[in-house]
């Protein structure tokens, strides 16, 4: 419940989309984007609750209660590293069929 006491989850949702190290997106990587989209529009999550980041230390800031890291085989390491700092109980991951991990 949250402290509204109106019934609603409160919940923070951090989504993360690995790179390559010191590659910077021109625009939001759209995979993460249409993410935070579906939850805003169908969880009835706020703009305030769902947040893309760029940065570690953004997360950390941001105190999520779930993180969402997105990955390829190319940027591996990074979610690895993002993932492994446990700023949240619950990560989730977005990866290649054939990649298998654990934490």
């Amino acid at each position: 419940m949250n402290p509204e006491g109106n019934g609603a989850i409160s919940i923070r949702v951090c989504l993360y989309c690995a790179r390559v190290p010191g590659e910077q997106f021109i625009t939001t990587p759209l995979g993460i984007a249409y993410i935070a989209s579906y939850l805003i529009e169908h969880l009835n999550l706020s703009k305030e609750q769902v947040r893309i980041v760029d940065s570690l230390e953004e997360a950390i800031k941001f105190k999520p209660t779930l993180v969402g890291v997105s990955s390829t085989s190319q940027t591996l390491q990074d979610a690895i590293a993002f993932a492994q700092s446990r700023i949240s109980q619950i990560i989730l991951f977005t990866l290649a069929r054939d990649l298998r991990i654990s934490l």
